[in-house]
């Protein structure tokens, strides 16, 4: 199993939790700019993004069941600013990269993405 290091931390910590949960609200509080929201049912899914700092979440009945960072601008996004300490021992943010400093994905899909197990949760790098 893969161990990831960084300011992603505290990030990983709340994967899980509810939305209303203080640890959450308290990573939510800390984006830039107001949040977007976008709620679909069957699957129950419900999406937090801020735009302006480069990360969304999304919540599912359980809880946050996902944190994306986008390191470069992407679909209205900007790019999130601490890519250089986002994860520990990882500056070059390529497929190539990413195995260098991980190694063997769990799981891919051709040219799309990579998923590693992460401290019992799952790392997506797309």
């Amino acid at each position: 199993m893969t161990t990831i290091t960084g300011d992603c931390g505290p990030y990983l910590a709340v994967l899980g939790l509810a939305e209303d949960d203080a640890a959450v609200q308290a990573i939510m509080e800390q984006q830039k700019g107001k949040a977007t929201t976008e709620t679909f049912k069957g699957p129950f899914r419900h999406y937090v993004s801020y735009d302006k700092s480069g990360v969304g979440f999304v919540f599912d009945e359980q809880g946050l069941m996902q944190v994306s960072f986008y390191v470069v601008a992407h679909g209205g996004f900007d790019a999130y600013p601490g890519r250089a300490t986002l994860i520990s021992g990882l500056d070059d943010y390529t497929r190539d990269g990413v195995r260098a400093a991980f190694g063997e994905p769990t799981e891919s899909r051709s040219d799309e993405w990579d998923l590693y197990e992460v401290d019992d949760r799952v790392v997506h790098f797309e």
